[in-house]
């Protein structure tokens, strides 16, 4: 009996030791859906759409590049030319713009500390952040998730094949090639 009551014990502190690791880790995974960028410099239309999608609205990218470019022909208007305004890059005002439009009140931030990023993961809101390319250029994902206590962050990026990934968040914040601008929230 004392072999079993022995046993017992060494289970209960292992799995004591188990859960706490877990608590310890802190996993939060929004269900951002995955949206891929219709155009080569829609990346802002196809983040607002998946932070849209997350809160059950549901505009094409056209509608939104439409919207917030004040233009009717973004949805496949035979006059609809490649090379105009229709497919340019935007900023995070407009992304907000357009979040506002469509019912989902946003702001501009700056770049957000890893715990107001975990807070705002927590509260169930994803957000958006620029990237700045070192070379020129930038690119908006969105966040909708963290891992290890907000030091890892779930991300997902419309470029065409680059898909959901996990980064750190040092190396979102700044790496070689690219540094966190700045980040439409949701209010």
């Amino acid at each position: 009996m004392k072999r079993i009551s022995y046993f017992t014990k060494a289970l209960v502190a292992i799995s004591a030791l188990t859960c706490a690791q877990f608590a310890f880790a802190q996993t939060h995974n929004l269900n951002v859906p995955l949206r891929v960028q219709e155009h080569s410099q829609w990346c802002w239309a196809g983040s607002s759409q998946m932070v849209l999608n997350y809160f059950n609205k549901t505009p094409s990218q056209c509608a939104e590049v439409n919207y917030a470019k004040g233009i009717n022909y973004a949805c496949g208007n035979s006059t609809f030319n490649w090379n105009s305004n229709a497919n340019q890059p935007n900023s995070t005002n407009a992304i907000t713009y357009i979040l506002n439009g469509w019912g989902v009140n946003s702001s501009v931030v700056g770049v957000l500390s890893q715990s107001s990023s975990t807070s705002r993961i927590n509260n169930n809101k994803p957000y958006i952040l620029l990237w700045q390319w070192t070379g020129g250029g930038g690119h908006f994902v969105v966040v909708k998730g963290y891992t290890n206590s907000g030091a890892t962050l779930y991300i997902n990026d419309p470029w065409p094949g680059n898909g959901s990934y996990v980064r750190s968040y040092s190396s979102t914040n700044s790496a070689s090639d690219r540094y966190w601008y700045n980040t439409a929230v949701v209010n």
